[in-house]
């Protein structure tokens, strides 16, 4: 039976995130974290390990599917320049071409060219990746198989198999992730990027200057109990305002600018006084877009660690042809069935269990790194969906992969 593996979340950076000593601190998300307090692996070896043993050894693996947050772009201190312009290539496209050729990172690299090479690769944009296009990332993966954003919806790349399988990152649910809308004019109207770039250049700032690992999922779930205790009395747009200026007060390092240099055609710099004028109005611009119709609220619980709700929206607006959605995003390995609370005679029956699963993350915040996989069953029509986790085997002194929790596997017949 033919198998497919989904990662995502892995966030690699360039090597001036790995930097210590005179006062700066390391802030890279994936890197060998053998002499850290959280992570205690190298997790770029472990990675590669993985790729090598689990994807391109196992000629049962039809393709490995990335679902985003690959090259991150994001994790930049808001002082530095985050394009890295060195080398022949556009600043944009060397800045990702600097990221994969990092030293730490070239395991990884070569493992995911060669799973490119033999056409077993796909690959779709999260947010920490979203100005990675096709053009740049089929240079430095050569053959890759890089999936286009769904019409009329920049970027939302979707990968979806006629046996039933819907794949995305997830961000696009998200209130503070999600591409934002483009404005009449140039420069930073004119940018998708969204409101959560600039607190993760912050949140990136802090771990520069002070060695605190700020988890954005964190703040968010902090900033939507400050709603829920405001909202019905005051706009919430003020309250996220307000709540953003706090934010870089405590963590943004003194700085009232952030660099940008072009990135997401923003040029040079911009202050935060651009910044809480470009989003002032998130929240209530949020309702009316195309953005699955997730109300604003629950759009930042999917930031603040939960897609269930897109999820289930998405295989009961697509009842016919999804049967399992996989996300990535909130770096939480997930897998459930997804049923209707109550029932209706329109709604699937409970034999058929739609399943939501999400990839985890290989990243510093994770203790565990973590992958979904499904198989197919051509003769009884009935996909395996794995939630699966790679450690150490102490008695084999080998990485395995091996189930991960209560629901680590289930099916659904298609």
């Amino acid at each position: 039976m033919a198998k497919r593996i989904f990662i995502s979340d892995i966030h690699m950076g360039d090597s001036r995130g790995l930097k210590q000593g005179n006062g700066v601190h390391r802030y890279c998300w994936f890197y060998d974290g053998r002499q850290a307090t959280h992570v205690t692996e190298n997790r770029p070896e472990m990675l590669t390990t993985f790729l090598k043993q689990h994807c391109l050894d196992d000629g049962n693996v039809q393709e490995v599917v990335v679902i985003g947050d690959l090259l991150d772009q994001w994790v930049c201190p808001v002082d530095y320049d985050p394009t890295d312009p060195a080398g022949p290539m556009p600043p944009l496209g060397q800045q990702f071409k600097n990221i994969a050729s990092a030293q730490h990172n070239v395991g990884v690299t070569e493992a995911l060219r060669k799973l490119a090479s033999e056409g077993r690769l796909k690959y779709l944009p999260g947010n920490h990746d979203m100005l990675a296009d096709k053009k740049t990332m089929a240079g430095i993966f050569p053959g890759l198989d890089y999936i286009d954003p769904l019409p009329g919806e920049e970027g939302h790349s979707v990968y979806k198999t006629p046996d039933g399988i819907w794949a995305e990152h997830g961000h696009w649910y998200g209130l503070f992730n999600a591409p934002y809308p483009r404005r009449f004019g140039q420069g930073f109207s004119n940018s998708i990027l969204p409101l959560g770039f600039f607190m993760t250049r912050v949140i990136a700032e802090e771990a520069l200057n002070t060695g605190n690992r700020v988890k954005p999922a964190h703040v968010f779930w902090d900033w939507l109990k400050e709603i829920s205790g405001k909202g019905r009395r005051r706009n919430i747009d003020a309250i996220l305002m307000e709540l953003l200026t706090v934010f870089v007060e405590n963590y943004g390092g003194n700085h009232a600018d952030i660099l940008c240099n072009g990135t997401g055609e923003i040029p040079g710099s911009v202050s935060w006084n651009d910044v809480r004028q470009r989003y002032r109005r998130i929240y209530n611009e949020w309702s009316g877009t195309h953005h699955h119709n997730v109300e604003p609220m629950d759009a930042i619980a999917c930031d603040a660690g939960s897609l269930w709700y897109p999820a289930r929206k998405t295989l009961f607006e697509h009842d016919k042809d999804v049967k399992i959605v996989i996300f990535g995003h909130t770096h939480g390995c997930e897998l459930v069935p997804v049923v209707p609370a109550n029932p209706g005679p329109s709604d699937p029956p409970w034999q058929v269990r739609p399943l939501y699963a999400n990839t985890g993350a290989w990243a510093y915040d994770v203790e565990q790194c973590t992958f979904v996989e499904t198989e197919f069953d051509p003769k009884r029509r009935r996909h395996f969906v794995r939630r699966m986790k790679w450690v150490w085997d102490n008695a084999a002194k080998q990485y395995k992969a091996r189930g991960y929790g209560a629901y680590w596997e289930d099916y659904v017949d298609t």
